[in-house]
């Protein structure tokens, strides 16, 4: 089943009240296993899905993955947009993020910024577009936990270091070992959209069945610069699965 989201929509998320719990046991706010790539200067966003009552949208099955996409709003100028400082106001976030309740979204905005920038300034030719962008958000109890890509394409814990700060996400329940499954799987050389898309759904997959509570099926949606968020695909487990079945049957 696909579903549109419209730039209205989307607004209307990203301006949300957050109503942050006082406690560390609050289940689905600590986190939820995402996972997505960069190819053909598009984003391949996925998640699973939980039927949990997420702040911003009474659609409480795509709730996530349009917190996740509601970026693309923010940053409509694509690679016209000019970002001042994005640096220090990550680090600011990293900070902030070990005490607070911060919504994946300004997470988002950010990296997705710097790769932008990055591009612009040269510091990211183009045929390294395909990184492996960004991971889910986890509070917690204790500090959260930040990886990148590092040169040679492997999954790397994040220090302080500004050079470390482009390409970097972070994890929730599932995502851990949705990681590593792009981590192995992942080529940098990677052009093909349905391509991506496959790898984020088998990444999602591998994060839920890791952790039998992070979700009950899997969302992709497709980012682009210009364009905004495309349509979310939602399938449930029992149809992915279906899905794998046929496509390694033909392999």
């Amino acid at each position: 089943m696909a579903i549109s989201i419209s730039t209205e929509d989307v607004r209307l998320v990203t301006n949300a009240p957050i109503e942050s719990p006082n406690t560390c046991d609050d289940g689905m706010w600590s986190g939820t296993t995402t996972a997505g790539v960069t190819v053909r200067k598009a984003i391949v966003l996925g998640a699973d899905m939980q039927k949990t009552d997420i702040t911003g949208t009474k659609k409480k099955e795509t709730t996530k993955i349009i917190q996740i996409g509601t970026f693309a709003a923010l940053t409509r100028a694509g690679y016209e947009k000019h970002a001042d400082h994005l640096v220090d106001r990550f680090l600011r976030f990293v900070d902030k993020a070990k005490h607070l309740f911060i919504d994946i979204t300004t997470m988002v905005e950010e990296v997705y910024e710097l790769v932008l920038q990055d591009i612009k300034d040269g510091l990211l030719p183009e045929q390294h577009r395909g990184i492996i962008l960004l991971g889910g958000y986890n509070r917690g109890c204790d500090d959260p936990k930040f990886f990148f890509v590092n040169n040679a394409g492997v999954l790397d814990l994040m220090n302080t270091d500004i050079d470390c700060i482009r390409g970097v996400f972070q994890t929730g329940s599932g995502s851990g070992a949705a990681f590593v499954y792009m981590d192995e799987r992942y080529r940098r050389e990677e052009d093909d959209l349905t391509a991506a898309r496959t790898l984020v759904e088998d990444a999602i997959y591998s994060g839920i069945q890791s952790d039998s509570h992070s979700g009950i099926g899997i969302e992709v949606v497709v980012v682009r610069p210009l364009m905004g968020v495309g349509k979310v695909e939602s399938m449930t487990i029992k149809e992915y699965e279906r899905r794998r079945n046929i496509r390694h049957a033909d392999s």
